[in-house]
């Protein structure tokens, strides 16, 4: 039998994320991370370097073309990552890039370069592609320059994730092509159910060099970042949780803490999920119509029966 090649793996900053593609990602790989407005693809991202930074001692560099970097700053703020310390050390540099045809195109790959040679960066988010893509004239030249960009991700000896935006309405990835060049895909959704509110969920369709989950993963954006809930413990909305709080239902938990939300209330102190859920509306422990609490002395509303009727007589 052949010995068995164990491939280096990057952790992703999320360790539930982690367990989904034995460990994380190839080294040197190109992810593209993929989703709809306000799915958390940017906290991803950020997510990403600042774990390779803090936890894993990989510097990082993080490409702006779509925002700028302020405000996306400002924004990490809130989940306790303090980027500009990380950029004082030396260990990650946040680039504010703008896109002016191919020739800025060409400036701006090579001022990533420098800043890669320049902190020794392990990792690289391009953020977006579709930013870059739209100063294209057609697809031919997006796929020569994801192609051409592809070729400078396996030189540059960075694992790099790729940001792609997805309008509402469509289910194309990008411009169409990324997802035939990326080793791996993971695709963020945002929708409004109508009974459940907000809905977000993690799919993960390609990832080269693992046999990754093919389950669909529903997440929440707390306050430190991403997390990634089991498929079927999902953190109920408060319409969910009316009809689910009730006599004889079974009880539910955080899926973050393990605290128990039936029949006590979240516990905001010590778990950022459980301080999500209560913001949305706290358990309410109503009996249905016509019944009563068992051992309450209300009636039920039963009539009673005729052999319990002549017993009395």
């Amino acid at each position: 039998m052949g010995k068995v090649v164990e491939l280096k793996r990057v952790p992703t900053g999320i360790r539930e994320l982690d367990d989904l593609i034995e460990g994380g990602f190839l080294r040197n790989s190109l992810i593209l991370v993929a989703g709809h407005p306000g799915s958390g693809k940017s906290t991803l991202a950020g997510q990403y370097i600042y774990a390779g930074a803090t936890d894993h001692g990989e510097n990082g560099v993080y490409a702006c073309f779509s925002e700028t970097k302020r405000p996306l700053i400002r924004n990490w703020r809130r989940f306790g990552w303090d980027f500009e310390r990380l950029e004082l050390e030396g260990k990650v540099s946040v680039l504010d890039l703008s896109v002016v045809g191919e020739a800025g195109i060409q400036e701006n790959i090579n001022r990533i370069l420098e800043e890669i040679n320049s902190i020794k960066a392990k990792r690289l988010v391009i953020d977006s592609f579709t930013a870059i893509s739209l100063a294209m004239k057609d697809h031919s030249e997006v796929r020569f320059l994801l192609r051409l960009f592809y070729k400078f991700v396996q030189e540059i000896n960075c694992t790099t994730m790729v940001i792609a935006d997805i309008r509402w309405g469509t289910e194309t990835i990008g411009s169409g092509i990324e997802e035939f060049v990326a080793d791996g895909i993971i695709l963020l959704e945002s929708d409004f159910g109508s009974e459940e509110g907000l809905r977000r969920r993690l799919k993960i369709l390609k990832m080269r060099g693992c046999m990754h989950s093919r389950e669909v993963y529903p997440y929440e954006i707390t306050d430190r970042g991403l997390v990634i809930l089991p498929p079927s413990r999902r953190v109920p909305t408060q319409k969910v949780m009316a009809k689910e709080v009730g006599v004889g239902l079974p009880k539910l938990e955080c899926p973050n803490c393990g605290h128990k939300w039936i029949p006590r209330v979240p516990d905001p102190q010590k778990c950022p999920v459980c301080r999500h859920w209560l913001e949305d509306g706290s358990a309410r422990r109503k009996p249905p119509r016509g019944r009563g609490l068992r051992g309450s002395g209300k009636r039920s509303g039963k009539r009673p029966s005729l052999r319990s009727r002549k017993k009395n007589l």
